[in-house]
C-alpha cells in the first residue's frame, strides 16, 4: 500500500496495481506528440496527437491558431493532412491578419490609457 497525494489534492492509500494503472492512464492522456509537419511558405503547420484528438496548429510570428479534430470520428492522419488545402490556408492567413489588427488596436488603446 502507498499513501499518495494527487495533484488535485486527494490523498489516500492505494495498492501498487491501482497506482500503476492511474499513472499509466495519466501519462497516456497528458502526452502531446508531434505526428506531422506540413510545409508552407508563410506558416508553420504542425499536427499533434493528444487526448484522443488531432490538433492542427498554424503559427505566424507570435500568433497561432489551433483546430481540434476528435480521433473517435474515424479520422486518420492522412485525413487530417488532407484538410489543410490551399483554400483553408488562405482563410487561416486572413484570420492572422485580423488577429494582428485586433491586437495592434488593443495595444494602442492600452498605451494611450496607461500614459
Amino acid at each position: 500500500m502507498l499513501n499518495l497525494q494527487f495533484p488535485d489534492g486527494r490523498t489516500g492509500f492505494y495498492s501498487c496495481a491501482v497506482f500503476i494503472f492511474r499513472v499509466t492512464i495519466f501519462a497516456e492522456i497528458s502526452i502531446m506528440r508531434v505526428v506531422a509537419e506540413i510545409p508552407h511558405e508563410v506558416m508553420k503547420i504542425t499536427v499533434f496527437k493528444w487526448n484522443e484528438k488531432y490538433l492542427i496548429k498554424f503559427e505566424v510570428g507570435t500568433f497561432e491558431q489551433t483546430y481540434k479534430i476528435g480521433q473517435l470520428e474515424s479520422v486518420g492522419l492522412s485525413d487530417v493532412k488532407s484538410l489543410v488545402t490551399p483554400a483553408f490556408c488562405t482563410q487561416v492567413l486572413k484570420r492572422f491578419i485580423e488577429m494582428r489588427t485586433d491586437f495592434s488596436e488593443a495595444w494602442q488603446a492600452y498605451q494611450n490609457t496607461s500614459k
